[in-house]
C-alpha cells in the first residue's frame, strides 16, 4: 500500500510542474487575447464617446444608388452535386444585383456535378461551367486559376472588364446585399472581406457549433483589431472580393497563375501578397438596416450586428469531417504558411503571423490542461469520498506559484468565456452564447484531434508543399425556384407529346420561341401558354390592345427598362404600375424596375409574341413617331403577334450572339444607350451588316414560316372590348 502511495505523490508531483510549465504557456497566449479585447473594446468606447460617429461603412440608401460594375463570382466544385445548382441558383434569384456573372470550376471526371451545373446555365445565361484541364481532385487553387482562364475568355466575347473578382464556396448562402457592398468599395482596395456567419443547427450539435462560437468572435471582434494595427486583412477563402488590378498584379508575379497551387489556404497566402504588394486590404461589417433604426431584442440579439452583410453556410456536424478541415486549415496557415511566407519586416505584421501560427501550441497545450484537469478532479473526488484517507492534493496548494496561476488563469478563462459570450450573443441571441461556453471544451477536443493529424500528415509527406487536398462534405438548404426551362413548362401543357419539341414542329434556330411554334402549329393555344406561366409564376394573365396603348402610360417608363427587360407598362398610378411580360419576373427585375421607377411594381403574364409586338409597334421606331402604323383588321393580322421577336431574342435563338454575352450586353443599357443594336455596334459584337441583315430576317419571319407550314391559329384569348387592359384568373 505505501508503494502504491508513494507512486501516486510522485505523479502528481511531476504533474504539478507539467500543470505549472501548461499554467505559464496558457498564461502568455491569454494575455496575447487580452490585448486583442483591451483594444477592440477601447476602439469602441472612443467611437461611441463622439457625439456624431462617422461610420466608414455605406447606408443602404447609398448602396443601391451607385452604378454597378462587373463582378465576377467565382465558386470552385468537386463532388458537390445537389449543392453547388442550389447555392447558383439561389444567387441568381436572390442577389440585389444585375451586373454579375457566375463562373463554376468543374472537373472532367465528376460528370454529375457538372450536369447539376448545367441544368443552372440553361435556366440562367449569367452562370458558366468551367471544365478544369486536370482531373479532380486537384487543390482549391487549381480549380480558382482555371476559373480565372475562363474569366479572360468571356471578357474577350463580350468585351468587358470585370472590376471585381469573387470567391465562393459551393455551399454558401449569399446576402442579397453582398454585390451592391463590393461595388461600393471597388477599386479603392485591393482586397474587401466581408464575415461569415455559420447556420445553427440544433442546440446539441456541439461541433458544427463551436464554428458559430469561432466566427463570431473572430470575425465580430479579431480581424477588426488585425486590420487596425496591421492594415492586413486575411482572406476567409469566402466573402472575399479583389480587384481587377489585384488579380493582375498577381498574374505578373506567379507568372501567369493567379493563386498558389502550393498551399491547401491560397487564400490565407494572397492576403499577405496583397499587402506585401502595397494594396489596400479592408473588412467590412455593413449592417443591412439603416443605423438609426438598429437596436436590440429581448433574445439578446442585437438588430445592427444580426443584419450585417455577411456569408451563411453550413459547417460539418460529424467530428470527424470537422477535424478534416481543420487540419487542413492548420497546415495551410501554420506549416505552408511559414514556408511560403515566412516573417516580415513589419513587427505588427509579425506579431500577427505569431498569433496565426501559435496554433500548434494552443491547440495541443488546451487539451493537455483539459486532461490534468480531469486528472485532478478525479484525485480531489477521491479527497471528498474519504476525508480521512490521503490528502494529495495539498502538493498543489500549498504551492503559492500553482496558486497564483491558477487565480490569474481562472480570471483570464473568465474574460474568455465573456468575450465568447458577447459576441456570440449578439448574432444568434443568449441561449447560443450560454451553449457557447460548453463548447469551448469541445472546441478544445476537436482542435487538439485536428493539430495531431495536421502534425502527421506533414510529417509523412515528402514536402510540407505536398501535402494531399481533403474534401469536406456540404449541405446547403432547400432551394425552391420560380423558374423553369422552357421545355420543362412545355411538358406541363395539355395534351403534350414529346414529339412537339422535334424539329418538324419546333425548329431551334427559326428565332421564335417554342411556345410561339407550338400556338402556330395549332398544339396549343395561347390562352394555354400564357395560363401555364402564369400559374408557375403565381401571377395573374393580362391580355392587352397591342395597338391601342397609352402614351402617357408608356411614357412613365424608361426605353432601356422596356428594351432590357421585354415588358410594357399597362397601367400606372400615383404609387403603382402594372406591367405586361410574356415570361416569369425574377425578384431582382422586379426590386431593379420598382427602384427605377420609384413606385410597386406588379405584373401579369401576356399570350406569347404580343409585349413583342407592342414593343416593335411603340419603340422599333424613332421614339417620335410612336403611333403604331400597322392595323388589326384581317385574319392575319391577328396571326401578327405570334410571329413577332425582339432582336436580342433573335440573335440568340438563331445562335449569331451567345445568350450570355447578349445578358451582358443587355445590363449595359441606359437611358441614353437604349438601342440594343447600337450598344452590339459599339462593342464590336456585330457588324452593322450582320444586324441589317438580322432585322431584314425578322421582317421576312411571318413569310418565311408561312412557307415552311400553313399558319393553323387556333383559339387566341379573348380580345378586350370594352377596355384596353383586361386581367384573367391563373386559373386552377
Amino acid at each position: 500500500m505505501t508503494d502504491v502511495v508513494t507512486s501516486v505523490a510522485i505523479y502528481l508531483y511531476a504533474l504539478k510542474w507539467v500543470f505549472i510549465v501548461v499554467a505559464c504557456a496558457i498564461l502568455i497566449c491569454s494575455l496575447d487575447d487580452l490585448f486583442i479585447d483591451l483594444y477592440y473594446w477601447k476602439s469602441q468606447l472612443k467611437k461611441r464617446s463622439k457625439r456624431r460617429r462617422r461610420s466608414k461603412v455605406p447606408s443602404v440608401k447609398t448602396l443601391l444608388s451607385l452604378p454597378e460594375k462587373p463582378l465576377a463570382i467565382m465558386v470552385p466544385a468537386w463532388q458537390e452535386v445537389g449543392v453547388v445548382g442550389g447555392m447558383a441558383q439561389l444567387i441568381a434569384e436572390n442577389i440585389d444585383y444585375e451586373n454579375y456573372h457566375i463562373f463554376i470550376g468543374t472537373y472532367p471526371n465528376d460528370q454529375d456535378t457538372q450536369n447539376d451545373v448545367d441544368s443552372v446555365c440553361a435556366l440562367y445565361p449569367n452562370i458558366h461551367k468551367v471544365v478544369c484541364v486536370n482531373p479532380g481532385p486537384t487543390c482549391k487553387a487549381d480549380c480558382l486559376n482555371n476559373i480565372l482562364k475562363a474569366i479572360g475568355q468571356f471578357e474577350q466575347q463580350a468585351r468587358v472588364e470585370f472590376a471585381g473578382y469573387i470567391l465562393h464556396d459551393a455551399e454558401d448562402v449569399i446576402h442579397p446585399m453582398e454585390l451592391k457592398l463590393f461595388n461600393s468599395y471597388l477599386p479603392r482596395y485591393g482586397l474587401i472581406q466581408i464575415p461569415v456567419y455559420p447556420f445553427a443547427r440544433a442546440w446539441h450539435q456541439f461541433t458544427s457549433g463551436h464554428y458559430m462560437d469561432e466566427f463570431a468572435e473572430l470575425h465580430g471582434k479579431d480581424v477588426l483589431v488585425r486590420e487596425a494595427i496591421s492594415g492586413q486583412v486575411p482572406s476567409a477563402g469566402v466573402g472575399t472580393c479583389f480587384n481587377r488590378k489585384a488579380i493582375d498584379a498577381l498574374f505578373r508575379q506567379r507568372k501567369k497563375s493567379g493563386f498558389n497551387t502550393e498551399s491547401l489556404t491560397e487564400d490565407y497566402d494572397i492576403g499577405f501578397q496583397l499587402k506585401q504588394l502595397g494594396f489596400r486590404e479592408t473588412f467590412v461589417r455593413c449592417p443591412a438596416v439603416e443605423l438609426d433604426s438598429a437596436s436590440g431584442d429581448n433574445r439578446g440579439w442585437s438588430r445592427r450586428q444580426r443584419s450585417v452583410v455577411c456569408i451563411r453556410e453550413y459547417f460539418p456536424d460529424q467530428l470527424s469531417a470537422a477535424i478534416r478541415q481543420k487540419s487542413r486549415w492548420i497546415i495551410g496557415i501554420a506549416f505552408q504558411g511559414f514556408k511560403s511566407i515566412g516573417w516580415q519586416k513589419s513587427l505588427r505584421m509579425n506579431y500577427f503571423l505569431m498569433r496565426d501560427r501559435r496554433c500548434i501550441v494552443t491547440n495541443l497545450l488546451g487539451f493537455l490542461g483539459v486532461i490534468i484537469l480531469f486528472h485532478l478532479l478525479l484525485v480531489a473526488v477521491y479527497e471528498v469520498l474519504f476525508p480521512e484517507g490521503y490528502k494529495f492534493l495539498t502538493n498543489f496548494s500549498s504551492d503559492p506559484t500553482v496558486a497564483v496561476l491558477v487565480s490569474i488563469n481562472l480570471l483570464l478563462l473568465a474574460n474568455r468565456l465573456s468575450q465568447r459570450f458577447i459576441f456570440v450573443s449578439q448574432y444568434y441571441g443568449y441561449w447560443q452564447g450560454f451553449l457557447s461556453m460548453p463548447r469551448m471544451l469541445w472546441g478544445n477536443v476537436i482542435n487538439f484531434f485536428a493539430c495531431l493529424r495536421a502534425i502527421r500528415q506533414v510529417t509523412s509527406a515528402s514536402s510540407v508543399r505536398k501535402v494531399a487536398w481533403d474534401k469536406t462534405t456540404h449541405d446547403f438548404p432547400v432551394v425552391r425556384s420560380y423558374k423553369k426551362t422552357d421545355g420543362d413548362l412545355v411538358a406541363q401543357l395539355p395534351g403534350y407529346q414529346a414529339a412537339w419539341l422535334s424539329t418538324e414542329v419546333c425548329v431551334p434556330d427559326c428565332g421564335l420561341s417554342i411556345f410561339q411554334q407550338l400556338i402556330l402549329s395549332g398544339k396549343c393555344t395561347s390562352e394555354d401558354v400564357a395560363k401555364l406561366k402564369a400559374r408557375t409564376a403565381s401571377v395573374e394573365t393580362v391580355v392587352f390592345d397591342w395597338w391601342k396603348l397609352d402614351e402617357l402610360v408608356l411614357e412613365s417608363m424608361p426605353v432601356s427598362l422596356i428594351w432590357k427587360f421585354s415588358v410594357i407598362p399597362l397601367s400606372v398610378s400615383e404609387d403603382s404600375v402594372l406591367l405586361a411580360s410574356e415570361d416569369a419576373l425574377s425578384p431582382v427585375t422586379m426590386a431593379t424596375i420598382s427602384r427605377r421607377l420609384g413606385k410597386k411594381v406588379t405584373y401579369g403574364i401576356a399570350p406569347p409574341g404580343h409585349v413583342s409586338q407592342a414593343i416593335r409597334t411603340w419603340f422599333g421606331q424613332p421614339l417620335e413617331k410612336k403611333k403604331p402604323t400597322v392595323s388589326r383588321q384581317t385574319h392575319q393580322d391577328k396571326v401578327l403577334p405570334l410571329t413577332q421577336v425582339l432582336l436580342k431574342d433573335y440573335l440568340v435563338r438563331t445562335g449569331k450572339v451567345s445568350q450570355a454575352v447578349m445578358s451582358q450586353a443587355l445590363v449595359e443599357l441606359t437611358d441614353s444607350r437604349h438601342r440594343i443594336e447600337d450598344l452590339l455596334l459599339t462593342k464590336g459584337i456585330m457588324s452593322q451588316a450582320d444586324l441589317t441583315r438580322a432585322e431584314e430576317e425578322i421582317e421576312a419571319l411571318p413569310a418565311r414560316l408561312s412557307k415552311r407550314t400553313p399558319l393553323n391559329v387556333p383559339q387566341l384569348l379573348p380580345e378586350p372590348q370594352d377596355a384596353d387592359v383586361e386581367r384573367i384568373s391563373q386559373g386552377a
